[in-house]
């Protein structure tokens, strides 16, 4: 046998080799697919049927939010009117303090006039 023979037997029992690997390498990403499926479809099944049952609750919760919202809305709206009778009050709240700082003044302007008048010399 020649170098050449021994070299061609040598490359076929390594392809033969690189290929049972190959094939080794197939049969386990075959087997741990299987694997994760056995396992994830189970799990995927269960997330399905929650997700199914929590749907009326879900619906649920959206009418609350929606009573929520129409709630808040309201209590919006009356704050509006508490804030307008608030400035209404805080005009009304002005013309009596201006009032109140008047009133001495004409009283005592009255009070002057009245007693000039009575005092006065005929």
């Amino acid at each position: 046998m020649d170098t050449n023979s021994i070299l061609i037997i040598v490359g076929i029992v390594v392809l033969l080799g690189v290929a049972g690997g190959c094939v080794f390498a197939i049969l386990k990403v075959r087997q741990l697919i299987n694997k994760f499926d056995t396992q994830i479809d189970p799990m995927l099944d269960k997330a399905m049927k929650t997700t199914a049952n929590l749907k009326p609750a879900v619906a649920q919760v959206e009418g609350l939010i929606q009573h929520v919202n129409i709630l808040i809305d309201a209590a919006h709206i009356e704050v509006l009117n508490v804030d307008e009778k608030l400035d209404k009050l805080a005009g009304i709240t002005g013309t009596v303090s201006n009032v109140t700082e008047t009133v001495p003044k004409v009283i005592e302007d009255t009070k002057s006039t009245v007693k000039s008048r009575m005092f006065k010399k005929k």
